[in-house]
């Protein structure tokens, strides 16, 4: 353990030494268990060092850092420290005007510690969701958050436009069919019922019409 691990780990340190370490550029490393000095003080539930930690000054810097799995600190923020996840997505959103009333109003959404894409070493070998954690530990609160419900949209928008371009590809083959078969000759059709009428097509059978009375 490193000498930030030590001072993540007790609720009792002060948060102090854990500024003045942070301060004089202490960096964060893993453990023999792949433990983060972050993870170190989620799974502690070290309040003071949480804080400190994701403020403006350190959260950057935090949810910025990679393990050895190419994972972030958000996974193990929704598992265990639910409201300092709902902190990161509160980040993860950014307005511009004032209110929504304005002409000019408008959300920019960042999905990236929600889902930083299939070529994200997060993503190796599957590809990493926080929804899927989310749903997974039950986290109702943070599936609410509009960042996630923005998140969710995109993905009906995506899987809209891929039912639309098959059923598209479809109608186009199917008119492209129809358009190559030609109307139906005025002798094939039965005065009667309408329909194609088979014991007419004597070209089809050698000059022989089929007489379907005597079969």
């Amino acid at each position: 353990n490193t000498a930030l691990h030590y001072a993540c780990k007790h609720a009792g340190s002060s948060a102090r030494s854990l500024e003045l370490l942070l301060s004089n550029g202490a960096q964060l490393q893993q453990n023999y268990n792949g433990e983060t000095p972050v993870d170190v003080a989620v799974l502690n539930n070290n309040g003071p060092a949480i804080s400190l930690l994701f403020s403006d000054a350190y959260c950057d810097w935090v949810m910025s850092y990679r393990k050895d799995t190419g994972m972030s600190h958000m996974d193990i923020l929704i598992q265990h420290s639910p409201q300092t996840a709902l902190t990161i997505l509160n980040r993860s959103m950014t307005k511009s005007g004032a209110d929504n009333l304005e002409k000019n109003f408008m959300v920019t959404h960042n999905f990236f510690y929600l889902d930083p894409g299939p070529d994200d070493p997060a993503s190796k070998p599957n590809r990493y969701l926080g929804l899927r954690t989310m749903v997974e530990r039950q986290r109702e609160d943070l599936l609410k958050h509009p960042l996630c419900a923005a998140l969710l949209e995109s993905f009906t928008r995506y899987f809209f436009w891929c039912d639309f371009f098959f059923y598209a590809v479809f109608l186009c083959c199917l008119t492209a069919f129809v358009a190559d078969q030609g109307p139906l000759p005025i002798s094939l059709v039965d005065a009667n019922t309408g329909c194609r009428n088979t014991s007419s097509s004597g070209d089809r059978y050698g000059g022989r019409g089929i007489d379907w009375g005597r079969l």
